[in-house]
């Protein structure tokens, strides 16, 4: 239990350290290496979803702007569209390129409005309604170059509509400090999609020696995670699908119940359950069929429900996990031990996916990658429960 206070504490103090530090120091936008732009941000919300850039951008229009006093705005789950307007005074002397990024990888469609010479708009659109070959940049997150004139302001305007979470964090990069944050940011994806494969490959060898079933079904699971988390960062969309579109909006409610139902299900096998607690495996026991049931509804039903369906789903699922392993630990069963403070920092993870995507908190970096820490202790720990019950049966 004194690891479990642990990871309380460790979770809590990078929450509120990430709450209070979040806002990030004010630099020259010539100088910063990037930018986080949200402040800078005059938005309209079109709850019809009708108005055009020439509507927009006419001077009638300008005082429905609303200028952001957040750095990273976030509406939820909203059918509206999201206008926002970006000013960029340039260089005295030469023109300036820049990299405009929107560091979530879930939109739809995201256009990009500037002005051309003649005074018309110029558009391209991005996102993961859009073939992943149209990107102008092959980012798992949607970025688009942009040219700043010199001794003059350029105006952006940034068009987002989606079914899911309306999320807008907008960052702008020099170029070179661009490419450098990939490489870095792929390499740690990399390492973590690295581990949780080789936890896989680990575990299929021992459902080949020992032919117990529950290590192919812990291998499904972390499979499952796999397919949730690259699907929720965006690198399934570059790497698996890039052209099918529509399957895109579907994977994620999809993987969420896939790892929904085999989660419950290896719980229910790992704590042998319903010899302590008969209401907690009848609850774990509906969950399994809620989850095989919100693996139809992103083909029956919209994405905008689907989606909810499926994180509300899986909240309970892992709120319901921690549950039973605190009551498996606390009525005896040792192969709790471990599945304790897994589950803690798995539900605390999903956790704040879910507050996030429903609008309730803000955008921080805990509350955007939480969901990933939380994955790879839940591995790592299951892996160690599954070691430690099947060494003490075989004992």
């Amino acid at each position: 239990m004194r690891f479990f206070f642990f990871c309380w504490q460790l979770f809590f103090w990078v929450f509120c350290s990430q709450t209070v530090f979040a806002q990030p120091k004010q630099k020259a936008m010539s100088k910063a290496n990037h930018f986080l732009v949200g402040k800078l941000l005059d938005f309209y919300v079109d709850t019809a979803g009708k108005l055009t850039i020439d509507q927009v951008a006419s001077p009638v229009f300008a005082d429905k702007f609303i200028r952001s006093n957040k750095d990273i705005l976030n509406f939820g789950f909203t059918n509206a569209v999201v206008w926002t307007k970006l000013e960029i005074k340039g260089d005295v002397k030469v023109e300036r390129e820049y990299i405009l990024e929107i560091n979530y990888p879930l939109i739809d469609n995201l256009t990009i409005y500037r002005q051309a010479t003649d005074s018309t708009w110029e558009s391209d659109t991005e996102g993961d309604a859009q073939p992943f070959a149209t990107r102008e940049i092959a980012h798992h997150n949607i970025a688009h170059s942009i040219v700043v004139a010199p001794n003059k302001t350029s105006v952006f305007y940034l068009r987002f509509q989606t079914e899911g979470s309306m999320q807008i964090p907008v960052f702008l990069w020099q170029p070179k400090d661009f490419y450098n944050e990939v490489f870095n940011e792929n390499m740690i994806f990399g390492i973590l999609f690295g581990t949780l494969f080789v936890i896989i490959a680990y575990n299929v060898f021992l459902f080949w020696m020992s032919q117990k079933t529950v290590y192919l079904l812990f291998s499904t699971m972390i499979l499952s995670s796999m397919l949730f988390l690259a699907t929720l960062n965006g690198y399934a969309f570059k790497y698996l699908w890039a052209d099918a579109t529509t399957w895109g909006n579907q994977a994620l409610p999809v993987s969420i119940g896939l790892l929904t139902l085999f989660t419950c299900v290896f719980v229910i096998l790992m704590l042998d359950i319903e010899k302590y607690s008969l209401i907690m495996h009848v609850l774990l026991v509906c969950l399994c069929f809620i989850g095989a049931l919100s693996l139809v509804t992103p083909f029956l039903f919209s994405y905008n429900f689907s989606i909810k369906f499926g994180l509300l789903n899986g909240l309970a699922a892992a709120l319901f996990t921690f549950i039973s392993s605190i009551v498996c630990r606390l009525r005896g069963g040792l192969q709790a031990r471990y599945l304790v403070p897994a589950s803690y920092l798995y539900l605390i993870g999903i956790l704040l996916v879910a507050l996030k995507s429903f609008g309730i908190i803000e955008t921080t970096f805990i509350s955007t990658h939480g969901v990933e820490l939380g994955s790879v202790c839940q591995a790592i720990f299951y892996s160690l429960a599954l070691r430690e019950k099947y060494a003490v049966v075989t004992n």
